[in-house]
């Protein structure tokens, strides 16, 4: 029984963090319908592990621990070294809201499979050692350690663990785009980093990466050809950053899974011909930027492709540049929702008005 067990990438494409820290609450605020009376035959006493609790779920025989009001480490560090009779658990929950670091030592010899430390307001955490999780290192699944203020992690270490899907780091201040070697992540984010750019290379070493996520970044530059290696992406998420120009094959995909590319309330004024090589059937999100013409040479491949491009909130001039999409109806429903700068919807345009063009 997985915390997450959201599909749906229209959902998740939201604001991702508020949305697992609802599942969170509402599984934890659950568990008195679930288990209300801890039996003691899995669970450590109450008193030993206090502030913490631990549920039972029998409907799937696992174990669930719910640190959220935790008051330091030196706490934290003696709730996982008093008596724990079965020390392998499917998920913890840790508040950071007090909590700054998180040692080697911290738990124990208790494994996890997924894993939310995570603060209820603001987190405080700015240190996670390069041994911390490694007990779970072939069990642990889901590592979530959004808003809290790291600046650094020991990303070399994410290779040793085999299970890691999901790896979500947002909204902590990381100054550089690290390097990752994972066989088996499919999914990070490292939205609301600081970091201004995706050197080349990137993302090599994740050859199953299906999410990307970097929305709300500074990002200004990105190296081509960082996604053309990875056969199984399908979302990305590079919202509100710093982009200008999407350059030649800085969205090449050699797949058929890419769904969602979402540039949404970025700054983008220009796409060059090849910035979305061998994208198909996706759904490409420009809407907010500060396109103002749409060039045959750059969209018409874009298009033949089967790609829907949202285009809403740019501020179109409509003028000879897009007589070849206006005159042409099968393109009209891959840009639906293209608005000109007059307020004209560009599907309702008078094609002969672009017959001389």
């Amino acid at each position: 029984m997985s915390i997450l067990g959201i599909t749906n990438p229209f959902l998740v494409l939201a604001t991702t963090c508020s949305l697992y820290t609802h599942v969170l609450a509402t599984r934890f605020q659950a568990r008195d319908n679930v288990s209300s009376h801890i039996n003691g035959v899995s669970c450590p006493d109450a008193e030993d592990i206090d502030p913490c609790i631990c549920t039972y779920y029998e409907i799937d025989d696992s174990l669930h621990l719910d640190c959220t009001n935790i008051a330091d480490e030196e706490q934290l560090y003696s709730v996982f070294h008093a008596y724990i009779p079965f020390p392998d658990f499917l998920t913890l929950f840790v508040g950071t809201d007090h909590l700054e670091t998180l040692t080697d030592s911290v738990f124990g010899d208790v494994t996890f499979q997924e894993v939310f430390a995570i603060p209820s307001d603001i987190g405080t955490l700015t240190s996670v050692g390069p041994k911390t999780f490694m007990k779970s290192a072939s069990t642990l699944k889901l590592l979530y350690l959004y808003d809290n203020k790291l600046s650094d992690f020991p990303f070399n270490t994410l290779c040793e663990y085999t299970q890691l899907s999901q790896f979500n780091l947002h909204n902590n201040p990381i100054p550089t785009f690290p390097i990752i070697q994972s066989e088996s992540l499919s999914s990070i984010d490292f939205g609301g980093s600081t970091f201004d750019t995706i050197p080349a290379g990137a993302l090599d070493g994740l050859p199953n990466l299906h999410e990307f996520r970097v929305q709300h970044t500074n990002i200004t530059s990105m190296a081509t050809g960082i996604f053309a290696s990875l056969s199984k992406m399908y979302l990305i998420s590079m919202k509100n950053t710093g982009l200008t120009h999407l350059y030649n094959h800085q969205f090449e995909f050699n797949s058929d899974d890419i769904n969602i590319i979402d540039l949404m309330a970025n700054q983008i004024s220009k796409v060059y011909n090849k910035a979305f090589k061998g994208v198909q059937s996706a759904h490409i999100d420009l809407r907010a930027n500060q396109l103002t013409i749409l060039p045959e040479e750059t969209w018409r491949t874009v298009l033949d492709a089967g790609n829907e491009v949202w285009l809403q909130g740019n501020n179109l001039t409509c003028g000879c540049d897009i007589a070849w999409l206006v005159l042409e109806p099968t393109y009209h429903e891959l840009v639906d929702d293209a608005y000109c700068h007059t307020g004209d919807r560009l599907v309702d345009l008078d094609p002969s008005d672009f017959e001389n063009c």
